[in-house]
């Protein structure tokens, strides 16, 4: 029986080493979120301005969320002159600024706490219907509406004066802060940086105001 022997010659040559495997892209990142995941709805206003479904605190539209003095972030046991930081404080416009705007703090992204202007804008551009414990704000431009619960106010010194405790006159009034603070000029110098603009509302009206920066009221951010 015939055998075969297969040879090979060694060689020192070493083998080619196989090419590396290209490196997978990276993945685009996610572009950001300007709303973090709240909803607004588009009124349809000349400055663009979009107004947020719920008050800053609240889940659903409907329902109250927290209550801020005026210029901090932070809500708090008492609402009392003694506390406030912001009483007596020279400030410009706060709007957009998450040392001081409670949106802008404790929403992220672009929100803020309206102005002034914003919330004239509002009172102006829209039809207000009285709802039981709040408003439907319906624009006239587009016919989109929000809901603005009449979530009371927080006032230590007159709730102990009443007898009671937590926000009084839930589901009676509503006040709304603004970032504007109740200027020099217009005060004529009286309670100089102690004052902010808000709107207030009952089922008897609504309008814009001024108060003492101390007082808890509703925060309902908008975004550019």
């Amino acid at each position: 029986e015939n055998i075969n022997f297969v040879t090979a010659e060694a060689t020192n040559e070493e083998p080619e080493p196989e090419p590396e495997p290209e490196p997978e892209p990276e993945p685009e990142p996610e572009p950001e979120d300007p709303y973090n995941g709240h909803e607004y709805v588009d009124m349809g206003f000349p400055s663009g301005v979009k107004w947020a479904t719920c008050n800053v605190g609240a889940a659903l539209p409907t329902a109250y969320g927290e209550h801020y003095a005026w210029g901090e972030i932070e809500t708090k046991e008492t609402y009392e002159i003694g506390n406030c930081t912001t009483y007596g404080k020279v400030l410009d416009s706060i709007s957009g600024n998450p040392e001081y705007d409670a949106a802008s703090a404790q929403w992220g992204g672009n929100w803020r706490t309206p102005k002034l202007e914003d919330m004239y804008e509002l009172v102006t551009q829209s039809d207000w219907i009285w709802a039981g414990n709040g408003f439907n704000v319906i624009s006239k431009i587009n016919g989109n509406h929000i809901f603005l619960p009449a979530a009371g106010f927080m006032n230590t010194p007159a709730a102990v004066a009443g007898g009671t405790e937590g926000a009084l006159d839930q589901g009676i009034w509503g006040y709304y802060w603004t970032t504007t603070p109740y200027s020099e000029e217009i005060e004529g110098g009286a309670n100089t940086n102690k004052r902010a603009c808000f709107v207030t509302f009952s089922s008897s009206g609504y309008m814009t105001d001024q108060g003492l920066r101390y007082n808890g009221f509703s925060i309902r951010p908008v975004i550019d």
